[in-house]
């Protein structure tokens, strides 16, 4: 996903959980993290997407997971967990204070970025 303010970065996610950001000019990570770094296991990386102003990533994954990352330090900063199947996708508010995922079940979860609080669920016919 390319940074929405500066062309010049791109993000990356992987299925061996690595998340990284690319300095394009040089051809360099800025830095990489997994999902090991915060749970201690492996999970794959289904998405990602740069908040609005650009100080936070969020990354998607196979446990259902979302963790938001602060793209200043490498920290991950919320974790917010899915109630059914892996995250497909993640779209952020205009303002950066929600963000919402989808899963593979038809589902849409809006959460709270700061608290990783869940406040509203979406769930499409079949």
């Amino acid at each position: 996903a390319w940074s929405m303010t500066d062309d010049q970065r791109l993000a990356s996610g992987s299925y061996d959980g690595t998340i990284r950001i690319w300095d394009i000019t040089s051809t360099t990570e800025r830095y990489q993290r997994t999902a090991q770094d915060v749970t201690n296991t492996i999970e794959y990386v289904t998405c990602i997407a740069w908040s609005p102003d650009t100080q936070r990533l969020a990354s998607g994954s196979d446990d259902g997971a979302t963790r938001i990352w602060n793209t200043s330090t490498g920290s991950c900063e919320t974790i917010a967990y899915m109630d059914t199947g892996h995250v497909s996708l993640i779209a952020w508010s205009p303002d950066g204070r929600r963000f919402a995922s989808g899963s593979s079940y038809g589902t849409v979860q809006i959460w709270n970025t700061h608290t990783g609080a869940c406040e509203k669920k979406l769930k499409g016919q079949r």
